[in-house]
């Protein structure tokens, strides 16, 4: 029973966090370089699978790797910050954890501050992840800002 509960609170957090993915991904089946370059697709999903020039991605296969990419960020919050969080604040690290990659939680001062209980001020290092190639993007600034009031509801 207690893996059950496991699992559905997962699942919401994760549908939770696609929910905040999408707006700020679109939907682009079609895979093309974003702002640095790297190749992308569906909902900016990456990987060594994604190359230019390949067929487009049919709208099932943008949700299964969406939903693969998050429970994938999902378990690497719970790896790094495995003390228990409200649910809005998971899924606002697990938005986060997709956009920039397992070292926005796992060894830098957000994990420090979630794991010593400082929910706010692990929240307020998310503002810190608004730089790609080296300048600062607005769109970033953007996204941050609206993860971070969801990773505050919880607060």
């Amino acid at each position: 029973m207690k893996a059950k509960v496991i699992a559905a609170g997962a699942a919401a957090v994760i549908a939770a966090a696609a929910a905040i993915v999408k707006p700020w991904e679109g939907l682009e089946p079609q895979v093309y370089a974003d702002i640095v370059g790297v190749p992308t697709v569906c909902y900016g999903h990456t990987g060594k699978d994604v190359l230019l020039g390949q067929p487009k991605r049919t709208v099932a296969e943008c949700n299964r790797l969406l939903e693969g990419d998050l429970a994938t960020a999902y378990a690497t919050v719970k790896r790094c910050i495995p003390e228990p969080l409200p649910a809005p604040t998971e899924a606002a690290l697990v938005s986060f954890v997709f956009n920039v990659g397992p070292s926005g939680v796992c060894g830098s001062t957000l994990q420090k501050h979630m794991r010593a209980g400082n929910i706010a001020q692990g929240c307020g290092q998310l503002m810190r992840w608004v730089y790609a190639g080296g300048r600062r993007v607005q769109g970033l600034v953007n996204r941050r800002q609206a993860e971070y009031r969801v990773c505050m509801e919880g607060v």
